[in-house]
């Protein structure tokens, strides 16, 4: 096996992680028992979780409100375009993006059964920056995984 380069976790990372690792359990199911408050713990003193819903709130609220000032104006690109297959639009916030894309239709059905035509079907997203599987620190523990993996010949 080659060797593999030592990877460096912040300190932030570390604590928390160890913090977290204080605070979860994995069951005989493989299932990981987490405290409903795990998030809370994890908050700076200067952060409340009620200014971290407060946040998320708001964060929906302009999720649905861009998606609805955008409806309008895809429709009449639609009837103006009959070629046009989509309409979409991304915007930051703040580290993150938003997203949503409204196709002329869809089909849509449970798998194996009857599929139907949805038109003006649309897709909304929030994505969080850190969470690109190539990004900063994720990156540096999903790295860090697969090397204890590998010497653990999990594979």
């Amino acid at each position: 096996m080659s060797e593999q380069t030592e990877i460096k976790l912040k300190q932030d990372i570390v604590d928390l992680s160890k913090l977290i690792a204080g605070e979860i359990k994995i069951n005989k199911d493989g299932i990981v028992e987490v405290p409903e408050d795990l998030f809370e713990k994890t908050l700076p003193e200067n952060i409340s979780l009620n200014q971290v819903r407060d946040v998320q709130r708001h964060c929906g609220n302009v999720l649905a409100a861009s998606l609805h000032a955008l409806s309008e104006p895809a429709i009449d690109a639609f009837k103006k375009d009959k070629k046009l297959e989509s309409v979409s639009m991304s915007y930051k916030v703040g580290d993150d993006v938003q997203s949503h894309v409204i196709e002329r239709s869809r089909m849509t059905g449970a798998p194996g059964g009857e599929k139907t035509a949805r038109f003006g079907y649309s897709v909304s997203k929030h994505d969080v920056r850190a969470s690109g599987s190539n990004r900063g620190e994720l990156k540096k523990v999903r790295q860090l995984i697969s090397n204890m993996a590998s010497e653990a010949a999990l594979g």
